[in-house]
């Protein structure tokens, strides 16, 4: 089926991500949609309460950070602002799964319901995102679909019992229509990007083949 990209000539409204931004932060505060990637089985979120409230899984050897969650989102959302200079930009909608709670030393004796807020830890393994660009769609058997960018990141794909430096994973994708699932398949009409490794004995580089989501 033969489709078109559309530009609308929109005034400009970019997501400016700054060093130590909040990349909802932004002039424009509508968020981008949930239904560009996935809903079942997570949690929404904000990009200020991740950076604010969920702890950083370390590398068990030197005690060295992972890359944050918030990190991962902050770099994506610097990178569409730039290569998508003078579109509309919405704020970056963000799911998560799979809690790994925790709690302080000095609450190890308390029963579970005793503890006060600051006595617990909180991360999620699971984080998803995707940020929405409505001035570029496609209209594809009357239906428009707008561009959207996001990323997944699982901590449980990352050797913790190594030291820093150590491959970290990371997932991308480009595309207009994209589905994302709480085990982390990807599925995109356009770029999906990987770890080299990850692609031997799969399909060509920068693209997905189909995949079953649960």
């Amino acid at each position: 089926m033969e489709t078109s990209l559309i530009r609308l000539n929109a005034a400009p409204t970019l997501l400016h991500v700054l060093p130590e931004a909040d990349p909802q932060e932004s002039a424009f505060s509508v968020s981008s949609t949930s239904r560009a990637f996935i809903e079942a089985n997570t949690t929404p979120t904000s990009f200020s309460e991740i950076r604010r409230d969920h702890i950083i899984p370390v590398f068990v050897k030197d005690n060295e950070p992972l890359i944050s969650q918030a990190d991962f989102i902050q770099v994506t959302a610097q990178a569409v602002r730039d290569v998508f200079r003078g579109e509309e930009i919405l704020t970056p909608q963000i799911r998560v799964s799979h809690p790994i709670k925790g709690r302080t030393p000095d609450a190890k004796d308390k029963p579970a319901k005793d503890l006060q807020d600051w006595e617990r830890t909180l991360y999620y393994e699971r984080m998803m995102f995707a940020i929405e660009i409505p001035t570029m769609f496609d209209e594809i058997g009357g239906n428009r679909l707008t561009l959207i960018v996001g990323g997944v990141k699982a901590y449980n794909l990352d050797n913790l019992y190594n030291r820093k430096g150590a491959v970290e994973h990371f997932k991308l994708f480009v595309g207009f229509e994209n589905r994302v699932c709480t085990n982390l398949c990807v599925r995109t009409d356009g770029l999906h990007g990987r770890p080299a490794r990850e692609q031997r004995g799969a399909a060509p580089k920068g693209h997905l083949p189909a995949v079953a989501c649960v």
